[in-house]
């Protein structure tokens, strides 16, 4: 997941072409700023990133037991809303990274496939990545429901592989 930060940190250093915003979820928040919007500020230096990452580790670390998976995806679906109001030419992709384990909290498919589901007019894409480590099964059942707006990744060596690829299909 760090790498995945990182090379949205890198890949868009100043926001200058895309704006973005990075927010993490844990069992007690479903919406943890971590770079906010707005070009002024992005980390702008090593120190700076590194302090972002740091902040990754922390909430983490030190967070209770739950999953507000659904509530991250609602979350970044208002704050993506919220950003582009005044602008009807842009576009809005929100992508949520889950650990799947779904049932463990009493999360149904159903349930994240309704946050999922914005209308069409909102001009937000969603897609969700499963981090599948403890339950591959219930990553595969999701992956049925949210056909092209799911991925499942059952090793993380290759998080950002799976995350690159999502960006590019949305630039097609």
């Amino acid at each position: 997941m760090m790498e995945v930060v990182l090379l949205i940190m890198e890949a868009m250093p100043d926001g200058e072409y895309y704006d973005y915003a990075i927010t993490g979820h844990n069992g007690d928040s479903p919406d943890i700023t971590l770079v906010d919007w707005g070009k002024e500020k992005k980390p702008q230096n090593e120190k700076q990133k590194f302090e972002v990452l740091q902040s990754c580790i922390a909430y983490t670390q030190y967070c209770n037991a739950g999953d507000h998976t659904v509530e991250a995806i609602e979350a970044g679906n208002k704050n993506l809303q919220s950003v582009m109001k005044d602008d009807n030419d842009v576009e809005g992709f929100n992508i949520i990274f889950s650990d799947a384990n779904f049932s463990r909290y009493h999360i149904t498919t159903a349930t994240v496939a309704a946050a999922m589901n914005v209308q069409e007019e909102a001009r937000i894409t969603n897609h969700l990545i499963l981090i599948a480590s403890l339950d591959q099964e219930e990553a595969k059942k999701i992956q049925e429901v949210l056909v092209g707006q799911s991925s499942a990744c059952f090793d993380t060596n290759v998080l950002t592989d799976v995350f690159k690829s999502i960006l590019l299909d949305s630039l097609k």
